[in-house]
């Protein structure tokens, strides 16, 4: 197995939906896992159908390819567990109760942030250039119009603007690397991504930028984790199951299976919901289920090599599409 790592780049706007409230569609600004997932294997599944079934995309029990969602380049999810500056944004760390430079208070930020704020302990956010479109509904007669009753109205589309480049990453058997390429590249031209694709958003292409063998990341990891509390952070939502319930949060319990022995010291999550079209029966809509949300972490003790595991291949149910999480060395003060 190797992890596949490129980049995503926009050539027309892109819109990944999301909740909205009355005309208004906003856009999220990343592309999750599930959406890769859906746009890959709608290409196989229509013009290559034999790696669709060697790959086995439409199987959520055992598939040969876990896919990691897109952030905007160079960004991870913040984690909620940290404390920043309301006007500096400097890290307020552990015993500190407002910020020692400004005297301002600290305020948990969601959402994403430039991979670098945690070295630097200074939180920037990541370039998310954006736009909301406005369309009119088209009118004409004939059998395939809204009837009269209906009642038209102009929509607004959130997009993100051509240009915007988002980090790929995905892990899969070596053997199927030079199909996957051909078939990422085809795929983000002729089928597109996210929605309104007839309308003219959703075409990226797609440049790669390097393999590396799980082995040597876990390895090369590790080493940087040893001997370390570490901070735990969910790139994207997680979905934990103790028998027929969805668990919002972390619980040692449900964790063994994929950290081995560990203990969790503190923890700060959100709840979301995990959502998206199924490939199987038609491209319907899939069970909306319960999740602990993106940016959700942890001051956790465990052994370096599971967490390095864990940053390949996720954690929770359905791990090759959601349970995305990345590890940190704990510096941010006293435990």
């Amino acid at each position: 197995m190797i992890i596949l790592r490129g980049t995503i780049r926009a050539i027309s706007p892109l819109h990944i939906g999301t909740v909205g409230t009355g005309n208004y569609h906003p856009t999220l600004p990343y592309i999750p896992a599930r959406t890769i997932r859906g746009m890959l294997g709608n290409y196989l599944f229509n013009e290559k159908k034999n790696l669709f079934e060697k790959l086995r995309i439409d199987d959520d029990r055992s598939p040969s390819i876990h896919f990691k969602p897109a952030l905007p380049e160079g960004s991870v999810a913040s984690p909620l567990i940290l404390r920043w500056c309301k006007r500096c944004g400097k890290l307020i760390e552990e015993l500190d109760k407002d910020c020692p430079e400004c005297l301002q208070e600290g305020k948990k930020r969601g959402g994403l942030m430039l991979e670098e704020s945690l070295s630097s302990k200074k939180f920037r956010s990541p370039e998310i250039r954006s736009s909301i479109d406005t369309k009119c509904p088209i009118t004409r007669k004939g059998h395939t119009s809204p009837g009269e009753r209906y009642s038209l109205s102009p929509y607004n589309i959130g997009a993100l603007l051509p240009g915007s480049e988002f980090d790929l990453r995905c892990v899969l058997p070596g053997e199927y690397v030079d199909d996957l390429k051909d078939a990422f590249r085809e795929a983000g031209i002729f089928y597109g991504i996210g929605g309104f694709r007839s309308k003219g958003y959703g075409m990226v292409e797609f440049d790669f930028t390097g393999e590396e063998g799980i082995d040597g990341y876990i390895e090369r990891r590790s080493s940087e984790f040893d001997g370390s509390s570490l901070l735990m952070v969910l790139n994207a939502p997680a979905i934990f199951e103790e028998g027929k319930k969805h668990v919002i949060g972390f619980r040692e319990k449900l964790l063994e299976s994929y950290l081995g022995g560990h203990r969790i010291r503190r923890q700060v999550f959100s709840e979301d919901r995990a959502r998206g079209w199924e490939i199987k029966g038609g491209y319907r809509l899939g069970k909306i289920i319960p999740a602990t949300g993106m940016g959700s972490s942890a001051l956790i003790e465990v052994d370096p090599v599971r967490a390095a595991r864990a940053e390949v291949y996720g954690i929770g149910s359905m791990r090759h599409i959601y349970g995305d999480v990345y590890f940190r060395r704990w510096d941010y003060g006293a435990i």
